[in-house]
């Protein structure tokens, strides 16, 4: 309603103003307005072009008719946001709305024609009446614009489960079809349309004509009308005082980078500003000539006026909030010309000089951009900081060159005075850029001249001037600078005084009292936090008031026999909190502050202190540490000392005590400790972990190098570089695999605290000890399938637990150290034969090469092919043993560095040609899978060779995954490699989705059609008994329908065309799974005798290996949100009308159906089948349960049973989730479901059936608890006590 009055008020005013100008006699016709009727409408070319011809008196009831609307629109507009904060929790400054695009366009129109009455008005009475009632309509109408939408949190986007469930598939069609459409109207606020726009360049080009004013009032003009008063309501327009917005459009403009095609009231007011203060070079032969001093004035009067329009009235008001980049560039570049020209032609150099007036407003235009300090999410603020940017980097670049040139002529002259004014007034920002833009030209000028006996003195004295102005300029700035901050400075110390010097005051009692207790460690903690976070002097004020109060309170106990060690070890788990606080503080300053140093430390006149009382509180626990928490606090403690605190000087004493306690530490984390005894000490444990990470930091110290960091000392240094190599030459050592690794604690902690380069020795030699290990000589008959590679296991906890430099060396290392490669390398070299040839066997080693064997003499007996397939299957173990350590360094981060030099590893030796290669790409797969599949952004930084090559392996790599003659775990790797690439490989083009066509009809069709018709050779002519034939031609047929869903995954992952190939897969398979056939193969149907028991028949339990792939296909997390809809919108109406066409039978379900219902409810959400599907294909499910738990022990005895066990886990799986999700829909069938579950549980049969019971428990679990389990629970439960 009030938008209809709105639009209403602006419609009949616009008529009234037609109708007037549309006939000469439109005067005396009164009645030619029908007031009442209400529809009439305006034609888009409105025409005023009568107003003119009116008189002044009814041409101005006209303007107060146009008036009269806009004071309508104010007030309805006022009433809106009432009735908006009346019905929400929204405040006043939160307040918006987007109005109806009809809205807008009405308003357009109004302003269109109001501006247009301008045109033509001579009469300073109505100029002056229509001017301001222009201003007056920027006020109300031109804010509406550019409005703030408000949100209404109760109207959302109807999802499917709203709706009946019997049209759920329509509407996913529906939404599919008109998503682009819908979702806007929910899930964004309504948009204004872009070509909707206020008629800026309208109003614009009505009041310009105006610009400058040039009236003299008659003399006794009893109006009193003078040309101030017009000359203040024409700025008013111009600047359109009083309207209130944000244009979001100007900073994306600037961000992006391009030109407004809209330009705004300010910037086309600036540029006519701005042409009267620097007018172009060419003169008009028609223009009258004007003096130099009407020019100077002229020039003077628009620097006046760019002053109101860009420099703001007060503190709340947003300089450059609606111009852009280029204008403030092109302002910059006027300026300084016409500055340059006044110098040229001004005789004073008093303040009101044109040429001071020009500096002055320079200057001030530039404080007022000059960047603050504020997050970087702020967009005006950003916005502004561009236009600072552009403004004083214009005039650096272009002025500075001047003074290294001529700064004795007159542009040297005027460019020094322009930038000395722009670096004294500018702000601090604008200072530091223009001196160093400047001075450093001006000393190079000096630096050039200085042994030079022809240098040209005027030219090197006006450069030394140029440096005093600007050492002058830097002089003003900063006592500006200290005035407008010394106000706020005082009282903000003040605040902080009061603040911190309260909080330490009324804390710090209790840690000298009772640190132990609750009261101190809340003050501990809470001191802790204000000294991490709170500024430096908050971290100085703060130790300064804690640490000696602990410190005294130790000293107190140093040899008090009675001494509380709880007490003690509270106040040094204190200490230790206080210098990590002043860890964490000093490397937020560094980070803040571009790697800056404090000096001095801290924690200088503390730490040695401090140490004395760590190795008081070690006294006598050597080895031992079995004293409780004192002890664990010291070496905790210890830790913090040497990562906090600057030991580089410390006094030799000092040193003795942290070389006593390192020595200390050492031997108890080296020590071989027996097994039984290191089992239970629970506080030992923890004793020998706090001296680990002690060590570890002590040797990130002494081993740290930086640039802008000092090391710690010579002392400290070389006691590091003794204690590493104690502590390598034990990590490589072997142990018990339940048994802690403290020396591998010392090395994550030397890596997550030190430098780069202290990962770069330790990674660097556990690479080596790696090699030696796996170059040992091993006979292939004793190889144990257990080969541990301790110096492996070693890299693999730093990868986890060692920080992030780990990854980044281990990936960055090349020749001549070991890298990465070479260790890929060492584990595919063939285990050595020696042993064997000891044995007076004649065959002497063999040169595996890339080349094929050819010729006589490479013929190989049967007893030498049985030797190489053993050495094959010996490396290859060898190699599966450490494999699951070595890809703990590819799935980091880092590994994306190595992902080059691992795919051109395997392009060369793709696809494979002997038995090496297969030995290479085992070795090779998993690791590259693991970078593939990571989450470390491989995708966005691999080179485009190195994505040529990927995409060039799908075909190989599809065929290693479809070959029976390689191992389960190498062609898992493959297809994981392959499934990344189809997935990201070439992005952006049409590649990926032609391979996976590709791969479907070359390889797995021809594959599939071939596994299948096997396998219906084997039902045709089966006796009864299982065979090894019957299990591999059922493995192939699942390994090819496996390969088939995964391409269904990728396709449906990726996207876009790729998306048909996925509809086809996946309704492919669920067709086979549901009725035995589809378009690419077929399975033999089983006979009636079968379909009464189909677990006993091997034909029917086929049908559950495509019900399995189309479930792996679901059960795909990667990909967008809607690709599992649209995948279960094709393939719905297949699964409900088979099992309404078996739904009449009363035979078993169908073991296909059955497991595409269970994939289904397992992995779709319940939003994305409906309601009414779900309930639909419950008793399906209910019937399958029945019926699995009445032959169970069929199943688990018989090895045809295995295919069954996965359909009766998956069973079970859905049904636990729609007991959590939606337990309504199964209240009928409780009374059934929970004799079935009790049978499931208490079946005695093998192991393999132990998950499947776990699962039946704890569905038993849950329905026992449903509302109508009661009676069923009563009905049961002597069966079951019993």
């Amino acid at each position: 309603v009030v938008y209809q009055s709105m639009e209403l008020r602006m419609e009949l005013a616009m008529l009234g103003l037609t109708y007037r100008c549309e006939s000469d006699d439109s005067s005396n016709n009164y009645n030619s307005l029908n007031a009442g009727d209400g529809y009439e409408t305006i034609s888009p070319g409105l025409n005023v072009e009568g107003l003119s011809q009116l008189p002044r008196m009814k041409r101005s009831l006209c303007f107060k008719l146009l008036e009269s609307a806009l004071d309508g629109v104010k007030a309805d507009k006022l009433q809106l946001e009432q009735l908006i904060q009346q019905q929400s929790s929204t405040t006043k400054e939160d307040i918006g709305c987007v109005f109806p695009n009809t809205l807008l366009k009405e308003m357009s129109k109004f302003a269109s024609l109001t501006s247009s009455c301008l045109h033509g008005e001579t009469d300073p009475r109505c100029l002056l009446q229509l001017l301001r009632l222009l201003n007056k309509m920027q006020q109300i109408l031109l804010p509406l614009f550019f409005s703030t939408p408000a949100i209404n949190p109760r109207i959302q986007f109807p999802t499917v489960e709203v709706f009946d469930a019997s049209v759920s598939l329509a509407i996913a069609a529906f939404t599919e079809q008109n998503a682009t459409n819908l979702a806007p109207l929910f899930f964004s606020t309504p948009a204004i349309d872009p070509r909707i726009q206020f008629p800026t360049v309208e109003v614009f080009d009505a009041v310009a004509p105006y610009y400058p004013v040039h009236f003299t009032p008659p003399k006794n003009d009893p109006h009193g009308i003078t040309r101030e008063m017009l000359q203040d309501a024409l700025i008013a327009v111009l600047c359109e005082r009083g309207a209130m917005y944000s244009d979001n459009s100007i900073e994306d403009e600037n961000s992006n980078g391009s030109e407004n095609e809209n330009a705004t009231m300010a910037e086309l007011s600036a540029r006519m500003f701005l042409e009267r203060l620097d007018p172009p070079k060419f003169t008009n032969d028609y223009d009258p000539p004007s003096s130099p001093e009407s020019e100077e004035e002229d020039k003077a009067d628009a620097l006046r006026d760019l002053s109101i329009l860009l420099l703001p009235s007060s503190s709340s008001s947003n300089t450059g909030a609606h111009i852009t980049v280029a204008f403030v560039s092109e302002l910059s570049s006027s300026l300084a010309r016409a500055h340059e020209e006044a110098v040229s032609t001004d005789k004073t150099t008093d303040a009101n000089s044109l040429a001071s007036r020009v500096r002055k407003f320079a200057s001030s235009f530039a404080d007022n951009l000059a960047p603050v300090s504020v997050s970087n999410g702020d967009v005006k603020v950003r916005h502004t900081t561009l236009l600072w940017e552009a403004f004083v980097h214009d005039a650096t670049r272009k002025l500075g060159s001047n003074l290294s040139s001529s700064p004795q002529s007159m542009h040297g002259r005027s460019s020094t005075a322009y930038l000395a004014a722009l670096a004294a007034e500018g702000g601090l920002p604008t200072l530091r850029k223009v001196l160093d833009a400047s001075l450093p030209r001006l000393l190079d000028l000096l630096s050039k001249h200085d042994d030079s006996s022809s240098a040209d003195d005027e030219k090197m004295a006006a450069a030394i001037r140029g440096i005093a102005a600007f050492m002058s300029s830097c002089y003003v700035a900063l006592k500006m600078w200290e005035r407008d901050n010394r106000g706020v400075q005082r009282h903000t110390t003040l605040l902080w005084e009061a603040f911190v010097h309260d909080a330490t005051r009324k804390l710090v009692s209790n840690l000298s009292s009772s640190p132990q207790s609750m009261h101190g460690r809340s003050s501990t903690a809470y001191l802790a936090a204000l000294a991490a976070e709170g500024g430096l002097p908050t971290l100085r004020k703060v130790l300064d008031a804690s640490l000696p109060r602990l410190l005294d309170l130790l000293s107190k106990h140093d040899d008090s026999s009675s001494a509380d060690d709880e007490k003690m070890a509270a106040a040094i788990r204190g200490i230790a909190a206080f210098m990590s606080s002043c860890y964490v503080a000093l490397k937020m300053w560094e980070r803040n502050n571009r790697g800056v140093q404090v000096h001095p430390h801290p924690l200088s006149k503390y730490i040695s202190q401090i140490l004395q009382k760590i190795a008081t509180a070690l006294k006598g626990m050597r080895g031992k540490g079995n004293d409780g928490p004192l002890t664990l606090a010291a070496a905790g403690a210890f830790e913090s000392a040497l990562t906090a605190a600057d030991l580089s000087g410390l006094e030799e004493g000092d040193m003795n005590v942290i070389e006593e306690l390192l020595d200390l530490m050492s031997t108890v984390v080296l020590e071989k400790v027996d097994d039984a005894a290191s089992r239970d000490d629970d506080t030992l444990r923890k004793w020998k972990k706090s001296c680990a990470r002690a060590l570890g930091a002590a040797i990130a110290t002494g081993l740290h190098k930086s640039e802008d960091l000092p090391n710690s000392g010579e002392r400290l240094e070389s006691l590091a570089q003794s204690l590493l190599p104690k502590v390598l030459a034990g990590s490589v050592c072997s142990s018990k695999p339940h048994l802690e690794r403290y020396d591998w604690m010392v090395l994550a902690g030397a890596c997550a605290n030190g430098s780069p380069n202290v990962s770069e020795q330790i990674v660097t030699s556990l690479l080596s000890s790696t090699i030696d290990d796996l170059q040992k000589k091993v006979d292939v008959r004793e190889c144990s399938p257990k080969f541990q590679c301790f110096s492996l296991m070693a890299l693999a906890y730093l990868v986890r637990c060692g920080g992030p430099n780990v990854g980044k060396v281990f990936h960055s290392l090349s020749a001549p150290a070991t890298t990465p490669l070479d260790v890929i390398n060492e584990l595919c070299v063939p285990l050595d034969q020696e042993s064997l040839q000891d044995e007076n066997i004649s065959d002497p080693p063999k040169q595996v090469t890339r080349q094929l064997p050819v010729g006589m003499s490479h013929l190989q007996l049967p007893d030498s092919l049985a030797k190489d397939e053993e050495m094959k299957n010996a490396t290859i173990q060898r190699a599966y043993s450490v494999m699951p350590y070595l890809i703990e360094a590819y799935v980091c981060p880092s590994s994306t560095s190595s992902c080059d030099n691992l795919v051109a590893f395997v392009d060369q030796i793709l696809p494979p040609l002997s038995e090496i290669d297969e030995v290479q790409l085992y070795v090779a797969f998993p690791l590259l899978a693991a970078v593939l599949n990571g989450q470390n952004d491989v995708w966005k930084v691999v080179s485009s060779a190195t994505g040529e090559r990927l995409q060039s392996m799908t075909t190989y790599l599809a065929q290693f995954t479809m070959s029976e003659d390689h191992d389960s775990f190498s062609r898992s790797a493959a297809a994981s490699c392959l499934f990344a690439i189809l997935i990201h490989g070439g992005e952006g083009g049409d590649s990926g989705g032609e391979n996976i066509k590709n791969l479907l009809d070359i390889v797995v069709y021809p594959a599939v059609t071939e596994s299948v018709a096997c396998l219906q050779q084997t039902f045709d002519g089966a006796s009864g008994v299982t065979t090894a034939s019957d299990h591999a031609c059922t493995a192939n047929v699942e390994a090819a329908l496996n390969f088939m869903a995964l391409l269904g995954s990728a396709a449906a992952c990726r996207g876009g065309r790729c998306s048909q190939t996925a509809d086809e897969i996946a309704s492919c398979l669920v067709q086979v799974a549901c009725n035995g056939s589809s378009s690419a193969f077929a399975f033999k149907s089983p006979g009636n005798e079968a379909q009464q028991h189909p677990i006993l028949d091997p034909a029917s339990l086929a049908f559950v290996l495509p019900a399995a792939a189309f479930g792996s296909m679901l059960s795909v997390k990667n990909g967008g949100p809607f690709w599992r809809q649209r995948i279960i919108h094709k393939t719905l109406p297949i699964l409900m009308k088979t099992l309404q066409e078996q739904a009449t039978s009363r035979s078993p379900p169908a073991l296909g159906s059955l497991a595409v219902v269970a994939h289904i409810l397992c992995s779709v959400s319940q939003t994305h089948l409906g309601e009414s599907k779900i309930r639909q294909m419950i008793p399906t499910l209910i019937a399958g349960l029945v019926y699995f738990s009445k032959n169970l022990d069929v199943i688990a005895q018989d090895d045809k049973g295995t295919k069954g066990l996965d359909v009766l886990s998956v069973i079970l799986a859905a049904l636990t989730k729609i007991l959590r999700i939606s337990p309504e829909d199964v209240t009928k069938f409780v009374g059934v479901i929970i004799p079935s579950l009790l049978l499931l549980s208490t079946c005695n049969a093998s192991k393999r059936y132990t998950p499947n019971q776990l699962i039946a428990l704890q569905c038993l679990e849950i329905v026992t608890t449903h509302p109508n389990a009661r009676n069923a629970v009563l009905r049961e439960k002597d069966q079951v006590t019993a």
